[in-house]
């Protein structure tokens, strides 16, 4: 007797690279606060940019965004030039996925955020002010 049945496939299809592939991820943390943040905030500097999106674990397990997208020891590893970490507080599970990046900049509200111990170039700053001010910035 047969117990499964296979039922649908799904295929996720976007524009933007592949973050295994990416030459710049944007990763988004839980201090978005929503999957509607997540995407209004984010989404906007991903697409000017051509980036891939990322997320850590706690954004994925708040709903904030899908599984595909985690970046991490338990998700994807990524190396790419610019890693961008907005809102991330720098867990050992996160860094680990993205510790082979060539340049990481990160955006956090928090001075002593564990993530700038391995940034290039941090920004302290309340990043619903700052993403969407860098990303009209590019557009000039």
């Amino acid at each position: 007797m047969n117990l499964t049945s296979w039922k649908s496939e799904k295929i996720n299809k976007s524009d933007r690279p592949a973050l295994i592939d990416a030459k710049i991820v944007i990763s988004g943390g839980r201090s978005l606060g929503s999957k509607e943040n997540f995407d209004k905030v984010l989404s906007p500097l991903v697409d000017e940019v051509g980036a891939a999106l990322g997320a850590t674990r706690a954004a994925v397990d708040a709903g904030y965004a899908p599984n595909e997208i985690q970046v991490g020891q338990t998700g994807v590893v990524v190396a790419p030039e610019l890693y961008m970490a907005v809102g991330v507080s720098g867990a050992n599970q996160h860094v680990y996925g993205m510790k082979d990046s060539r340049v990481v900049v990160a955006i956090n509200n928090d001075p002593d955020a564990t993530i700038f111990q391995f940034a290039d170039y941090g920004l302290v700053a309340d990043l619903f002010d700052a993403i969407p001010e860098i990303n009209k910035l590019i557009k000039e």
